[in-house]
């Protein structure tokens, strides 16, 4: 995986044309690292890898790092420029190019030598995901399933909304990830047509409309899953079924080449056969070590889903004072098609 990755950076590092990337934000160093860095930089050029660091991460750094290529440098933070300017000069490092969500102004101060005009989009390098990442997010996705398992044998009449969302966060521990992914979305009756609502002490009373939108993190890998279940109510049932039709339609268009905004035009075609019905929000988005990530699946996006990418299909209806119904899986796209990572839970 490691491998792999690095080769991901030295093919950008050719695009864009410049003697060195810079790696600083916490998700990026991460995604080359399985470390979570408190402070430092991974310098990556065409034939050396640095990583700086301060003494609250050396042990854990020089540990998982060991049997990497990275040459791993300790340094005092009030000296940082200099450490910067002595491996540079070293490596003959006069162009380097940088996260685009990096706050320039902030980090001036370390690379005002240097000619700072290439930035690279974090998401969309970490978008292709590896072999070993599948099998992470396959994992957390898992979890989350389960979960859904769990609220649909927990949730009873006179259960609260908060009460299902604490059980929620107990089962995910003890289940192996190491937090949620996002604050969850289960809501009840009305609730429901809340499209990022937050859980209260609405309590269920038998025969409403339940939607429980959730994931956790598992390894540092995200899982996002949605299901709706419980209405005894014809029109919900009756919208619960177009929205998954949709969705599953949507879901079988998924494979390389395919353009993202495409899926996100069909789902809102079929979803506005119904009272010329749509929704508030993007139909996906990619799912990895953050829960938003690339590529990004609406009506303005300019991505090609690429084979190995990860993301959701989540189309909705919502009716304010009624209810709302969403169904959302996390896909990754194969070569011939697509492998739905939540597909053991049953869309309702």
């Amino acid at each position: 995986m490691f491998s792999q990755k690095i080769a991901t950076v030295k093919d950008l590092l050719i695009k864009l044309d410049v003697d060195a990337i810079v790696i600083h934000r916490p998700f990026d160093f991460y995604w080359i690292t399985n470390v979570e860095l408190f402070f430092g930089f991974i310098i990556i050029t065409k034939n050396n890898i640095g990583c700086m660091f301060d003494g609250r991460d050396a042990l854990q750094i020089n540990e998982c790092l060991k049997s990497t290529p990275i040459k791993c440098i300790k340094i005092n933070p009030a000296k940082t420029v200099q450490e910067l300017t002595k491996y540079f000069k070293q490596h003959k490092i006069k162009s380097i190019a940088l996260s685009m969500d990096t706050s320039v102004s902030e980090l001036s101060a370390y690379f005002d030598k240097w000619q700072v005009n290439k930035f690279f989009n974090s998401y969309e390098m970490r978008s292709i995901k590896t072999k070993e990442e599948i099998k992470l997010l396959q994992k957390s996705a898992d979890i989350a399933c389960a979960g859904i398992f769990m609220l649909k044998k927990f949730i009873k009449p006179g259960v609260s909304e908060l009460e299902a969302e604490k059980k929620l966060l107990s089962f995910f521990i003890d289940k192996g990830a190491s937090t949620v992914s996002f604050r969850p979305i289960i809501l009840f009756g009305e609730h429901s047509a809340y499209i990022h609502g937050t859980p209260s002490n609405r309590r269920y009373k038998a025969g409403e409309n339940i939607l429980a939108d959730i994931g956790c993190i598992y390894e540092g890998y995200c899982s996002d899953i949605t299901r709706c279940w419980g209405a005894k109510n014809k029109e919900l049932i009756r919208i619960r079924k177009l929205v998954t039709n949709a969705q599953q339609q949507a879901v079988k268009m998924v494979k390389p080449g395919v353009k993202a905004k495409d899926i996100d035009v069909f789902t809102r075609q079929t979803i506005n056969k119904y009272k010329n019905q749509t929704y508030e929000h993007g139909t996906g988005h990619g799912v990895g070590l953050y829960i938003h990530e690339r590529p990004v699946i609406n009506a303005v996006s300019q991505d090609i889903i690429k084979e190995n990418n990860v993301f959701s299909v989540e189309p909705g209806i919502y009716i304010e004072g009624f209810g709302g119904i969403r169904i959302e899986d996390t896909v990754v796209a194969t070569e011939n098609g697509c492998i739905v990572l939540t597909k053991k839970a049953p869309k309702y």
